[in-house]
């Protein structure tokens, strides 16, 4: 069998893959066919995670300097791995190579929130909303970006908060109406994609002003004024409450009006 490869090296790293360097060790008089990869995934903390798995039968493409090149690809963001590498021959695999440093692939933006996200505290102005930590890629979440509406597309009417906490107060809402609401993480790599959409009723509250309040007639004595009804915020309109006051146009103090 061929002897051992070098020790692996870094040639180029993505978010999702490392592209390896290496040279072949001596054929030992057969020509070297292909070679394998040994994946071992790292902790944060820097420790074996158990997770590992081998890459078999790459084929043997030399660069100008002598090295053998291979990318290694569906790894995830922000964490580090280790490699070993053996060559094979006609009569069988080589030992193992040196195990390379720890390396890492590239972080990138939080995963979209989607773990935990639930409502409660619906009242008809407000409501609350929490949600776990997403999963990092490789770079600590700092904060959250809140998105609420009652437009479910988000392309009118969106309110925007950012907190470090995982839950969040959502106001200015409408009662008895529609919500829609989303979370994104950020962290020192940007801010991730929005996750799932949570929707939420609001309760019903109070009605809204009276809109197009206009005097239609006025006499000595009295005046006739017209509006429009308001929205009910859920809640049938019972009764109205009209409030006036006298000016100062006859002369009297406001004490005696």
């Amino acid at each position: 069998p061929p002897e051992a490869p070098g020790q692996p090296q870094l040639a180029e790293r993505t978010n999702f893959s490392i592209t390896l360097s290496m040279t072949l060790g001596v054929n030992n008089g057969d020509d070297i066919t292909h070679f394998g990869i040994e994946v071992e995934e790292m902790t944060i903390e820097g420790v074996r995670s158990g997770r590992s798995w081998a890459m078999p039968n790459m084929p043997v493409t030399y660069d100008e300097g002598g090295l053998q090149h291979y990318g290694v690809t569906g790894l995830r963001p922000g964490v580090a791995y280790c490699f070993r590498a053996y060559a094979v021959n006609g009569v069988g695999p080589s030992p193992p190579s040196e195990a390379s440093e720890p390396l890492q692939t590239e972080p990138m933006p939080p995963e979209p929130v989607e773990k935990g996200v639930s409502v409660e505290d619906v009242l008809a102005k407000s409501f609350r909303l929490h949600w776990e930590l997403p999963y990092q890629n490789g770079s600590p979440v700092t904060g959250y970006k809140v998105q609420w509406s009652t437009d479910e597309d988000f392309r009118k009417g969106v309110q925007e908060l950012t907190t470090p906490d995982r839950t969040a107060l959502l106001g200015n809402c409408v009662p008895s109406l529609l919500h829609f609401a989303r979370v994104a993480g950020i962290n020192a790599e940007g801010c991730g994609h929005f996750g799932r959409v949570e929707r939420v009723t609001t309760t019903a509250g109070v009605p809204m002003a009276a809109i197009h309040v206009r005097m239609t007639a006025c006499g000595p004595i009295n005046a006739r004024v017209g509006w429009m009804l308001p929205y009910e915020c859920g809640s049938a309109i019972t009764g109205l409450f009209i409030r006036f006051m006298e000016t100062a146009t006859d002369g009297r103090e406001k004490t005696e009006r």
